[in-house]
């Protein structure tokens, strides 16, 4: 069941990627932009390979619950976001966010344990609140 929710974060990140980030103003400009070249649809094609399809609708029902949980835990939030739409490794993560975020300058330094605590909390957070259909 968790492999299912990782797989769906996973289609999240690479449709956030493509579509959700590149700050356009209208949808069918969003579309305009994200339409394939005629000299780099093997690369379009190459990065859907690895993830399941994802439709706009169930993306932008995990946007709305990533929301809710960036209100109430941010650095939570942060880490789904940095695993799975940015494709850093936990150790990365808790050296370059999370102890920053913690730890500020105190000089103590996050684990990539506490980060992998954070992604698996979430992702049990996202997977119950599909379910529930929020």
């Amino acid at each position: 069941m968790i492999d299912d929710i990782q797989n769906v974060l996973r289609a999240w990140g690479a449709w956030s990627r493509d579509f959700g980030s590149q700050g356009c103003a209208s949808p069918s400009q969003m579309l305009i932009n994200s339409a394939p070249f005629c000299d780099s649809e093997s690369e379009r094609q190459a990065k859907y390979l690895d993830y399941d399809p994802i439709s706009d609708s169930q993306a932008l029902k995990i946007d709305r619950i990533m929301a809710l949980i960036s209100k109430h835990a941010p650095a939570h939030a942060q880490c789904v976001i940095l695993k799975y739409v940015y494709n850093e490794i936990p150790k990365k993560i808790a050296r370059g966010y999370l102890t920053q975020f913690l730890y500020g300058d105190s000089g103590k330094r996050a684990s990539e344990h506490r980060v992998r605590e954070y992604v698996a909390h979430t992702e049990g957070l996202i997977m119950g609140m599909l379910m529930d259909d929020i």
